[in-house]
């Protein structure tokens, strides 16, 4: 992953186990299930409640780690580190 993201407004946060997996697309797997849970509760919160939940400010935007889906250059350096894409 690449840091560098636009940090937006944060309104869930889930602690994910880190794992030393090779192969990105595996690693993006096991992200979506948790992932798409925890946007699924926050999509039926403002159903119920017509408005977004309190934002969580718990650091500063600079405190936490973001990243984003490498450019394709990137990803090939990875690969030839033996990354599994």
């Amino acid at each position: 992953m690449e840091a560098d993201v636009d940090a937006g407004d944060i309104y869930v946060t889930r602690y994910v186990s880190e794992t030393h997996e090779k192969s990105y697309t595996e690693y993006l797997k096991k992200l979506a299930l948790p992932e798409a849970e925890e946007i699924l509760k926050l999509v039926d919160v403002m159903e119920k409640t017509e408005s977004l939940p309190e934002k969580i400010q718990t650091k500063s935007a600079e405190q936490y780690r973001f990243c984003k889906t490498p450019p394709p250059k990137l990803l090939r350096e990875m690969m030839k580190q033996g990354i599994l894409i």
